[in-house]
């Protein structure tokens, strides 16, 4: 997706683009920040700058649906990411976003036209960057702060907090093409994912350049030595050996859970077993 809202399908063992439409209702506030496929990969769902998630068809790019969430005054509205899952055989879309909160909405195959929120949870105290998911109801977010929260899903409880801390001398972003303090806080958490095949580790990379694995009590089989009350710990720190200077935005695993990519800002991207 690219700020002027096209959004663009590409074949990935061609490089062949297969489609790319745009969102003709926007304005200069509706700037596509995010996207993901649902399960299926049938349908994309994107959020904007806006604070507005949207519900696309693949094959035609006619927009399905609406989801709006309250306005807070106080935040910036856009939102930072995307996830769909299923829950008790009910299909829910969630986002995270700059107003600290996660928005949760049903996904009925019959909504159309505009559909309201089934529940908001309170997510950090600092900026949401990224969502992910991981069965049977555990949903994470992290932030500008460093710090990654893990909610239930079905209460909106949040269960487990994270937090990341500034390494020694980490300033790659301070080195980079935009000196901007806020660039320069390395804490900044980009991605996170879980990995479900691997007994629901999570990992974690940002502006620091380090990729991040954190165990704790979410996991199917704990640590040794933790129990079902700990909050978790950082089990592995490792240097993405990026471009030096530059900071992780992304990060992507195969359905095994056994390669994973990593991105930074300028572009570059590595693969790992």
């Amino acid at each position: 997706v690219a700020e002027d809202s096209e959004t663009c399908i590409w074949r990935p063992a061609t490089g062949q683009q297969i489609f790319s439409y745009v969102d003709t209702e926007r304005d200069n506030e509706t700037f596509v920040a995010c996207a993901a496929f649902d399960d299926n990969g049938r349908r994309l769902v994107t959020g904007d700058h806006a604070g507005v998630v949207r519900v696309w068809n693949f094959s035609n790019g006619a927009c399905i649906k609406n989801m709006s969430k309250p306005k807070d005054p106080s935040h910036r509205e856009e939102v930072t990411g995307v996830i769909c899952y299923e829950f008790e055989d009910k299909r829910f879309i969630a986002g995270s976003s700059w107003d600290r909160k996660v928005t949760v909405w049903f996904d009925d195959s019959d909504d159309s036209g505009e559909v309201t929120p089934y529940m908001q949870m309170q997510g950090l105290s600092d900026d949401m960057l990224t969502i992910a998911f991981c069965y049977p109801k555990s949903l994470a977010t992290a932030g500008t702060d460093g710090s990654i929260n893990i909610f239930d899903i079905e209460s909106g409880y949040k269960k487990h907090t994270l937090q990341s801390t500034k390494l020694p001398g980490s300033t790659p972003r301070g080195r980079g093409t935009v000196a901007s303090d806020e660039l320069k806080n390395t804490l900044y958490v980009e991605k996170i994912l879980f990995l479900e095949n691997k007994n629901k580790v999570i990992i974690s990379a940002g502006a620091d350049g380090h990729i991040r694995f954190w165990e704790g009590p979410w996991m199917e089989v704990l640590p040794a030595g933790m129990n079902s009350t700990a909050q978790g710990k950082l089990a592995l720190l490792v240097p993405a050996g990026h471009w030096p200077g530059l900071g992780l935005v992304d990060l992507a695993v195969d359905e095994e859970n056994n390669i994973l990519i990593s991105a930074d800002e300028a572009g570059f991207v590595k693969g790992w077993d």
